[in-house]
This record gives structure tokens, sequence and C-alpha cells, in this order.
């Protein structure tokens, strides 16, 4: 009974492998799409999606702008979601400040230098010195690691460089025509970032990646600082398998056929043998292995084929289908309890 138990076992197996190979293919393609998040959790920008087996590390643009969207209320919109189709006009003509709500304050950006701090990936031991969220993780000199200041501020661990996408404004300059939201291009949206991995940043991986890393920017101003903080993430989707079929650019290919059956051998005469089922030297009978399922549950007598499938039924209900797979003493033996 134990051989035909574990025969059974073994091809019912062969069904479930081929259910769980898939799902651990490291060579199956995927979709990487990068996604930079704002202080609100709005998508502030989208890389375009990229299927294959890894992901690519393109450069990512987002507007400063898109990032204070229902952040700070320092920036001047915090009751905005994204998207936002034009940037708001404002009327506050005498702004001497960076923000976001009139096209006074985009143009300040443009004239402000800016610096950003890493968030948790940094070492743990920078915590009290660089602060956390409330001081943008820049709480002191020496914690960023990049940015567009006059200093330059770089970093040799970091994960990526982010540089200002515009040209700088001189200071105190009349309005920048990027800014106005009349601006067909930019729709008044004209402080782009531009962001680029560093080679310690494609080191790190697709995972962690995937659960996201946060760094905060803070402009360059005398007594204030202002800043925000952002995220970037990486969104993986699994990809489904197309199934294999006629190639639709041969018309007259038409769908697959079944083969024709063999012409019949002509009848011969047969050597003479022993009786089926009996040996030749010693005419003791003798049986054969089954070769299929098929034959292998016809040839279980009714009441015992009852008896090893309920056994089966137990044996997967009781240590699950994966388990059975990798544990293969569990097919050579009748499973305990289920009897």
């Amino acid at each position: 009974m134990n051989g035909l138990w574990c025969g059974l076992i073994i091809l019912l197996s062969c069904a479930f492998s081929g259910e769980t190979g898939n799902r651990g293919n490291p060579h199956q393609p995927k979709t990487f799409t990068w996604k930079v998040i704002n202080e609100a959790g709005d998508v502030a920008s989208t890389s375009a999606p990229y299927t294959g087996a890894s992901p690519q590390w393109p450069t990512l643009q987002v507007d400063l702008c898109h990032l204070a969207a229902g952040g700070n209320s320092y920036w001047g919109l915090p009751s905005n979601y994204l998207p936002i189709d034009k940037a708001p006009h404002g009327s506050g003509i005498n702004e001497r400040y960076v923000g976001c709500d009139t096209v006074h304050r985009r143009t300040n950006i443009r004239e402000t230098e800016f610096y950003v701090c890493p968030g948790a990936h940094r070492d743990r031991a920078l915590n009290y010195k660089c602060g956390y969220r409330d001081t943008y993780y820049c709480a002191s000199w020496g914690c960023e690691t990049t940015g567009d200041a006059y200093w330059k501020p770089s970093s040799s661990w970091d994960y990526i460089i982010v540089k200002k996408g515009w040209k700088n404004s001189q200071r105190n300059s009349t309005l920048t025509a990027e800014c106005r939201n009349s601006d067909p291009n930019t729709k008044g949206w004209c402080n782009p970032l531009i962001v680029t991995f560093t080679e310690a940043g494609k080191k790190v991986t697709s995972e962690e990646w995937a659960r996201g890393f946060e760094w905060g920017i803070r402009f360059y101003v005398t007594n204030r600082d202002p800043g925000l903080t952002f995220k970037i993430k990486l969104d993986i989707k699994n990809t489904s398998s197309s199934p294999v079929g006629p190639n639709k650019v041969l018309p007259d290919q038409g769908s697959p056929k079944a083969p024709a059956a063999p012409p019949a051998a002509p009848p011969s005469k047969a050597p003479m043998s022993p009786p089926r089922g009996h040996n030749s030297s010693t005419g003791s009978p003798v049986t054969s292995a089954p070769s299929t399922l098929s034959t292998l549950i016809h040839t279980v007598p009714p009441p015992l084929l009852g008896t090893l499938l309920l056994e089966i039924d137990c044996l997967i209900s009781s240590v699950g289908p994966t388990k059975l797979l990798t544990n293969p003493i569990l097919m050579t033996q009748s499973p305990v309890g289920c009897v």
C-alpha cells in the first residue's frame, strides 16, 4: 500500500509544484515605476514604466511646489491636492520669501540656494545631531549630503543627488515669465528639481526601494531656512505571461490542428510467447507497475482507493501542499493520524 500511496502523492505533487514554481521565478519580468511622494502622501512625479528583470535608474524630475502641495502652510498650498493644473497667481506683490502661492514667491525660489538631508537610512548615530521630520532631517550643519548651494554639499554614501532644474534669477528680479501660470509650457510650475541616483543608491535592493527612502530639503534663507520632506520609492508589479498560440502575423496559419492518426500496421505473425502475466522460465505469475495515474487508480480495489484518497486529503490538510513538496520524507510514509 505504501508504494501505491507514494505514487499518487508524487503525481499529485507535480501539479502543486507547477503552480508554486512560477511564483518564485526570479527571471519573470516585472514592471518598475519610480515615484516621488510629497509630505501629504500624494504622488508628485512618476517615471515611465519599465518592464524587465531589474529596475533602471532614470533621472527623475519633480517641481518643488508639487512637493509642497498639502504640506506645511508656509509654502501657501496647505489645502491643495495633486494633480493641480495651473499654479496660483496670487497677489502678494511685496512677498520677500520663497513660496508657491504667488508668482512672486515662486520667482524667489529661483533666486535661493537649497540643501538636502537624508532621513532614516542615515547612520543612527546622527539622529540627535540631524533631527527628524520637524527639522527636515537638517537640524545641524554637516547633515546635508546634496543640494545646489555655494558650498557644494555632497556625500560618498547617500543614494541620490538633487540639483535645480532652472537658471537662477537675479536677486530682487522682476517676475520670471516661466513662473506665471499663463506660460503655456510651465503653467506657473517653474522650479523643477532634478534627481539622479548615485552608485550607492544603485546598489540598494529593489525590495528596499519598494519600501522607500525619505529626505528633507531646506532653502538658505536668513534666520528661517524653510523646508519640506519628500519620499522616493519603487513600485514593482508582476507581469502575467502571455499564452503561446498561432502567429497572428500569418493570416492563413489557422488554429492548431490535432495530428493525424498513424496508419494501422499490417498484421504479422508474432513469435510465440508465454501467456501474459507469467514468467517464461518459471511459469510463475508476474505483475507490472502501472505507468499512469489513470492506470494506477483503476488497478487499486475501490475500498483501498477510497482509503488512499482519504489519506492524501488528510495529509494535505494537516501539513499543507508547500511542506509536502519540500519534505520528501512525507511522501514515503503513510500520513500519521490520517488512517
